[in-house]
């Protein structure tokens, strides 16, 4: 994204005279999306590094699984919609409570959906899913999409692997997601799983320890 800003503002700077005023902003607006792009990816390798540091650690506080769920769900309705996706949320109608840092797993499901939703194509579906069994609970995000290759698994979690999909070459995706979700998940006991089929989806899971379990079960 560097050399991409960089050459739409040297060609701003040395054609500015002879381009109309929607050419300026065309190129104007192209340096605004790789600079973008750039503080992401700056931002994303500076919270790696604090994570390889072991300079965060989790603030744990008492939320319900479920509802999180359903925050983050509404948050990517408008996303899926655009995209012609199906966003459903399946999990307990009186979910547990889990002890952890609210804002590290959102992040960690922001990034695992936000995938999902990239690699998921028109009239798919992408599922955040909540299950409970005796003193934990697994949180999942599955989806109909293109799939990993079997040979391209065992690297899904190392930095800037982007694998051999179609979807992944418009160059938007540089392969740190899922390394700052696993990342996220070990920082809370656990460990970040993935299951997938190519051409028919994949599934990526979690767990967590429980505070209240309680019955129930509904999909929205």
């Amino acid at each position: 994204p560097l050399a991409a800003l960089h050459g739409y503002l040297e060609t701003l700077q040395l054609k500015a005279e002879s381009l109309s005023a929607a050419e300026q902003r065309a190129y104007l607006d192209a340096a605004l999306r790789h600079s973008r792009r750039l503080g992401r990816l700056v931002g994303d390798l500076f919270d790696l590094a604090r994570f390889d540091a072991h300079a965060i650690q989790p603030r744990r506080e008492r939320f319900s699984a479920a509802e999180l769920l359903q925050d983050i769900a509404h948050k990517y309705q408008l996303t899926a919609r655009e995209r012609g996706v199906r966003l459903e949320v399946r999990a307990p109608a009186a979910a547990a409570l889990v002890e952890a840092d609210i804002g590290m797993i959102e992040r960690l499901l922001d990034n695992l959906i936000l995938n999902a939703l990239y690699h998921t194509p028109a009239d798919g579906c992408v599922a955040l899913e909540l299950g409970e069994w005796e003193g934990g609970v697994t949180f999942a995000v599955s989806d109909t999409g293109c799939g990993i290759a079997p040979e391209e698994l065992p690297f899904v979690f190392e930095r800037f692997f982007r694998g051999s999909s179609r979807a992944k070459q418009d160059g938007n995706h540089l392969g740190l997601g899922l390394v700052i979700a696993k990342r996220i998940a070990e920082l809370h006991g656990g460990e970040l799983h993935v299951d997938s089929k190519l051409n028919r989806g994949t599934r990526f899971r979690f767990d967590l320890p429980v505070l209240v379990a309680r019955q129930g079960f509904e999909t929205t």
